[in-house]
């Protein structure tokens, strides 16, 4: 028996309307209405943006008599600079970065706060150039800044 408080496992919500996404004619989902025409919009954006960045790095090799390597490797490796760090150094920096954000703080401010947590200025400026890697004696003083486990630390510092 379920305590009277706590929500069924399978709950029905007629009230809400879904309406299908489509791909080349073929339903893959529902979606609600204002989530709906935006997703769409983003989906349909993403394959003119690769073709942008495919013509641009045509015009890159061009330019360059080839010197760039080909125009296939050049796509790839723009890709690949462009997705988010989840691991090592990169990581960290991007996480910090966004800690610095939700603080609302100057960078100045922000490091006198790392430095409160024992992240000295240097330190924390070799972690935003990715110059350092993440020691391990950093850690405690980075899950405390951040405001994660430790141990989710640990992994994204690929220890």
């Amino acid at each position: 028996m379920v305590p009277p408080h706590e929500p069924l496992p399978w709950q029905c919500n007629t009230d809400t309307t879904l309406v299908p996404l489509t791909f080349d004619g073929e339903t893959v989902g529902f979606l609600k209405p204002e989530y709906a025409l935006r997703l769409v919009d983003l989906l349909n954006d993403e394959k003119r943006y690769r073709r942008a960045l495919k013509l641009a790095c045509e015009e890159l090799v061009r330019r360059s008599n080839g010197r760039l390597g080909t125009t296939e490797m050049l796509f790839k490796e723009y890709l690949e600079r462009a997705k988010t760090p989840s691991i090592g150094t990169p990581a960290i920096a991007l996480l910090l970065r966004h800690r610095q954000e939700e603080l609302g703080v100057t960078d100045k401010e922000f490091v006198q706060f790392c430095d409160s947590y024992r992240l000295s200025p240097d330190k924390l400026q070799a972690i935003d150039d990715g110059d350092t890697l993440i020691e391990h004696t950093m850690v405690a003083s980075l899950a405390r800044i951040l405001g994660l486990p430790l141990e989710d630390v640990i992994q994204i510092a690929g220890e």
